[in-house]
């Protein structure tokens, strides 16, 4: 079984773009595990994600199995977990 590890950033910036929104849809997909037939797990964690500069504009990001998405959106993030699972 694949593990899939997922990184939300939840500083204040990211969570007023979209942090929370990214994070409910990532759920969703592991509760949609049977309906679509993937066979992995997928950790969803939360942290202030500190970077060598001030990411304010790069929010929301997102580090799934270490890489960075920057300016984040629901489908970069869904797209990129169904690849892997589909690896």
């Amino acid at each position: 079984m694949k593990s899939i590890k997922v990184t939300v950033c939840v500083c204040t910036h990211c969570i007023m773009n979209g942090a929370m929104d990214i994070i409910e849809s990532v759920e969703s997909l592991k509760k949609l595990k049977y309906e679509i037939r993937h066979n992995a797990k997928i950790g969803v964690d939360t942290e202030v994600l500190h970077t060598e500069h001030d990411h304010t504009a790069s929010c929301p990001v997102v580090k799934i199995d270490g890489e960075v998405i920057e300016r984040a959106t629901n489908e970069q993030v869904m797209s990129k977990i169904l690849s892997i699972i589909r690896k």
